[in-house]
């Protein structure tokens, strides 16, 4: 995973949010 510093901000429906690995929580 890449540092925060290189992803934007956390904001609903980012694409990053789908490329990310699927979390089970």
């Amino acid at each position: 995973m890449l540092p925060a510093a290189a992803m934007p901000p956390p904001v609903p429906s980012t694409p990053n949010f789908f490329l990310l690995p699927p979390h089970d929580d």
